[in-house]
């Protein structure tokens, strides 16, 4: 049986997601935000000069895990990216509350991929 781990934030779930892919059963792993270099807006970081991309750089870097394998992770992250600008611009009341919508529409999402009769 292959299983599925989605979580809109981090916390452990990368760990989780990569332990079950270590014993070949994760089916797939879900979340807000995971780091792929080769797409956007992660290539960004290629544009922006020295020190501004080495420093989107590192931030882009704690969104990711190089043993997880990226085929198997589905991210759902705009309104993450949105709620993380806010918070950077110091607007905590207006990044809790993407953060609470962001939520929503990450369940609805999943959900919705779930009782979908396509495979991920």
């Amino acid at each position: 049986m292959k299983i599925a781990v989605f979580h809109p934030g981090t916390q452990h779930s990368w760990q989780t997601a990569l332990a079950l892919q270590q014993l070949d059963r994760l089916a797939w792993y879900a979340t807000s935000i995971f780091y792929q270099p080769d797409r956007l807006p992660y290539r960004a970081e290629r544009w922006l000069p020295g020190p501004l991309g080495r420093k989107l750089h590192s931030e882009f870097r704690r969104f990711s895990h190089p043993a997880l394998d990226p085929a198997l992770v589905r991210t759902a992250g705009l309104t993450e990216w949105i709620e993380r600008i806010a918070m950077r611009g110091g607007m905590r009341k207006l990044a809790g509350r993407l953060d609470a919508y962001g939520n929503r529409k990450f369940v609805d999402g999943i959900a919705a991929d779930i009782r979908s009769p396509d495979r991920f």
